[in-house]
């Protein structure tokens, strides 16, 4: 597990590191220096836990390490005498899910009663700035961009989870029936009438509320470069409703449309599949069929996921890169990344065929988008990117066509304004590139 953990960094930053086991401690080397570290076998979060401050890219800051005492200046020798290795693979690759009492939380997407919660541990993508700043003192000099980047440019990958293009579905209109007298009763006989108009419109579906893609269209086409991903519902309903039928001719039509801007298409696997590979593998070929592409992007709807089963899964039906692993109730870089790594099944003790970018921010977890401050909320995604840009990752956000409704008022301008200011800050749009269509 701790080789393969050295190696992944290593080929993404193109760089000649190895690591060997030599039974009772890791030797990583370098051209130029090695270092031994005492391995411990544990992959639990540590007991004590202090910051130190190291230097990463050439900025001094503070990272969380197992076994210190005190925050203090960096020494390599004092470090090598923990198991820093065991304890970062420990955290990128969630090993304290496989604690009985922490399953279920992780079946969420959440870290309730993780250390992230208790500590903020996960504002900053600890694991690929420990990573960075261990190479660079192996190597004795400052990293530059990741292995295939044209430029030194930072990343940002926008996606969109496509949950609700309808409001005024069959069970929305009777629930509005049926509470009728009582909208009378308190005088909001004006509300009635607007709303009961808004759903005999949408009875054409193009005319609901919720049909936001011509919206987002746009605002990606008004700025020039920006590439998206967007990832679709492969089954009409999820654990709480029916959502709508990806089928019909008036949303089909989107996945070769968006496709043809230079967008790519992927599965929102329903949470009702999580734990059946047969099921996801249908929603998969539903989306090929309309689209006459693979499908190899995948996030679960609603962050629902069976740990250590949902991956394997995905593997099997052929998935290559999947973002589902981030918190459903806030901003932060879950796995401790930004980077996509294999994925590493600590029951088979193998890797995956199939990588993890964790998202960072989502629009929900960023700000009610019902009520916001925008100037906050910019603020916050320009803090996410600095420390992105510091690890070499990428910025992954993650945004719902809902919001750029009407009812939702100035979430689409934020979107753009947010898109603008990574732009401005350097950051070039990115996609997949094995997963191109």
């Amino acid at each position: 597990m701790i080789p393969e953990m050295i190696a992944a960094y290593a080929r993404w930053w193109g760089v000649a590191i190895v690591c060997e086991d030599k039974s009772d401690y890791w030797l990583v080397r370098s051209e130029f220096l090695s270092m031994q570290i005492i391995r411990q076998d544990s992959l639990l979060v540590p007991a004590t836990l202090c910051n130190v401050k190291i230097s990463c890219g050439g900025t001094l800051c503070a990272l969380p390490l197992p076994m210190a005492k005190a925050p203090t200046n960096v020494n390599w020798e004092s470090i090598a005498q923990c198991d820093l290795l065991t304890f970062l693979a420990g955290q990128l690759w969630r090993a304290e899910e496989l604690q009985a009492g922490l399953r279920e939380s992780a079946r969420f997407g959440d870290a309730h009663e993780f250390l992230g919660d208790r500590y903020d541990f996960f504002d900053r993508p600890i694991v690929d700035l420990w990573m960075r700043a261990f190479f660079e003192h192996l190597l004795g000099r400052t990293l530059e961009a990741p292995q295939g980047w044209e430029g030194s440019a930072p990343r940002f990958w926008m996606s969109f989870d496509i949950d609700c293009l309808r409001k005024w579905k069959r069970m929305s209109v009777l629930k509005h029936l049926v509470l009728t007298p009582l909208t009378l009763l308190r005088g909001q006989g004006r509300s009635w009438l607007a709303k009961t108009w808004e759903a005999l419109w949408a009875h054409f579906p193009e005319r609901d509320p919720w049909y936001t893609l011509p919206i987002m269209q746009s605002a990606l086409q008004a700025l020039p470069g920006l590439h998206a991903t967007f990832f679709w519902l492969g089954h009409p309903r999820d654990h709480l409703a029916h959502r709508y039928d990806i089928r019909r001719a008036v949303y089909a039509h989107w996945i070769p449309r968006l496709r043809n801007h230079g967008h790519q298409n992927g599965l929102h696997g329903s949470p009702l599949h999580a734990n059946d590979p047969e099921a996801l593998a249908q929603e998969k070929f539903r989306l090929e069929i309309l689209g006459n592409r693979p499908i190899l992007l995948h996030r679960q709807h609603f962050l629902r996921i069976e740990p250590g089963i949902t991956f394997r899964h995905l593997e099997r039906i052929g998935i290559r890169l999947d973002s589902t692993m981030a918190f459903n109730h806030r901003t932060g870089f879950r796995c401790g990344s930004c980077i996509p790594l294999p994925w590493w099944d600590l029951e088979e003790m193998r890797f995956l065929q199939m990588r993890e970018l964790p998202f960072c921010i989502g629009d929900w977890t960023l700000h009610d988008p019902s009520h916001f401050n925008a100037e906050t909320s910019l603020a916050k995604i320009q803090q996410m990117a600095e420390w992105t840009q510091l690890a070499g990752g990428i910025l992954a956000l993650d945004f719902h066509e809902l919001y750029f409704a009407a009812e939702y008022p100035g979430h689409a301008k934020f979107f753009s304004q947010a898109m603008q200011q990574l732009m401005q800050q350097g950051f070039q749009s990115w996609l997949p590139e094995e997963c191109h269509d």
